[in-house]
């Protein structure tokens, strides 16, 4: 695409917005170590049939990227990234939390204490606000104890409870429990209009969820001086002996080319972003560019979460997920299962992938006859 302003193809040198949506290819604990199948570079997410279909989404994976990486033991795996305008807040859950006070001061931890952050929750609390006005999140004040404070209030009222969640809100309040909304950016009955699905892990095509795309990239294309490169492919970052960027390398439709500018922003994602910097490398910084430290795409931390699950114990599972199980070995395809999520509450692994013993589980995970047996009983 042209500038809209010096009308130049590729050598952009007023202080205008580059913004780019491509990937790159990078392994869990070392990035550069990688086995490279797919472009990595996004266009817009079209609508169609399948972004409301979950055995599309979860069991043939047709959003996914045609890529493989390798995890830290050299095994190759499809990753969960989405390579597309709005990257990967197109699928995702439309919670929209802030840090807490605590957040920002340095935490102590088993394997030591952090540094804290260089600015505390106030001096970020104004940028919070103006974010969820923004995102015209729903929420509400006052039910959350551990809720910062805020200058202003959330845009919209919360999202309803459906009313087994509404009766075991009011049971834990009862008991002295502070069950609380989530803040979410989505408009639900725009959402269900299009179809009784979800929204977590689907894709937002008509947007009725408030994503990069439909929030943030449509009111930054709203300024003249502001143009959106699609099927892009960042290569690498070029740099001048000083270690300042002076270009970007890209590959697109129209073959290899350089984008210069006046600044730049990295933001591919903690992985991504890791594997540019490291494909950036020049002699005169052979291990890649900001990584004196030799720690760029080390440390890779997983996202650990945890999930209390109620279990009607009368209840069966309906057939149709027993034979969705058996149809695929993607984790992601017993979400509606409670029961499976219990079990699997602690894996972070499908039942194709299971190992001896994982952290914070007792025992080795089950196999799938197990499974099955549970899904009976």
């Amino acid at each position: 695409m042209e500038c809209s302003k010096c009308r130049s193809r590729h050598d952009d040198r007023h202080p205008d917005h580059r913004l780019r949506h491509g990937g790159c290819h990078i392994g869990r604990r070392r990035a550069e170590r990688c086995a490279d199948r797919g472009s990595g570079a996004g266009d817009h997410l079209a609508d169609s049939p399948a972004a409301r279909d979950p055995q599309a989404i979860f069991r043939d994976g047709v959003f996914r990227p045609d890529e493989t990486w390798l995890d830290g033991q050299g095994e190759p795996f499809n990753p969960g990234n989405y390579y597309c305008v709005g990257g990967n807040s197109k699928f995702y859950g439309a919670a929209l939390i802030r840090f807490r006070e605590t957040d920002f001061a340095p935490v102590r931890h088993m394997g030591g204490t952090t540094s804290g952050w260089p600015f505390d929750y106030a001096e970020l609390e104004p940028w919070y606000q103006a974010a969820e006005e923004m995102y015209e999140v729903r929420g509400c004040l006052g039910e959350d104890p551990t809720e910062p404070p805020h200058s202003g209030r959330y845009p919209h009222p919360p999202v309803p409870d459906e009313p087994e969640i509404a009766a075991l809100r009011a049971r834990l309040v009862r008991i002295g429990l502070h069950p609380s909304s989530l803040p979410l950016a989505v408009d639900l009955p725009r959402w269900l209009a299009r179809g009784q699905t979800p929204w977590d892990a689907f894709p937002d095509t008509d947007g009725s969820k408030m994503d990069a795309e439909s929030v943030g990239m449509r009111r930054a294309l709203s300024f003249e001086n502001v143009t959106l490169h699609t099927g892009m492919h960042v290569d690498r970052l070029l740099a001048d002996d000083a270690g300042r960027i002076t270009a970007v390398q890209v590959t697109g439709p129209d073959g290899r080319s350089e984008i210069a500018a006046r600044s730049f922003v990295l933001a591919a994602g903690a992985v991504n972003s890791a594997a540019i910097l490291l494909r950036s490398a020049t002699d005169a910084y052979p291990n890649g560019l900001a990584n004196r430290s030799d720690q760029v795409g080390r440390n890779f931390m997983n996202h650990n979460c945890s999930a209390a699950l109620a279990i009607h114990p009368w209840r069966k599972i309906v057939p149709s997920i027993k034979r969705r199980f058996r149809s695929t070995t993607s984790m992601e395809s017993l979400m509606p299962a409670t029961c499976l999520l219990a079990t699997f509450n602690c894996l972070g692994a499908s039942p194709a992938r299971s190992s001896p013993r994982r952290p914070g589980c007792r025992g080795p995970l089950p196999d799938g006859s197990r499974i099955m047996r549970l899904i009976s009983t």
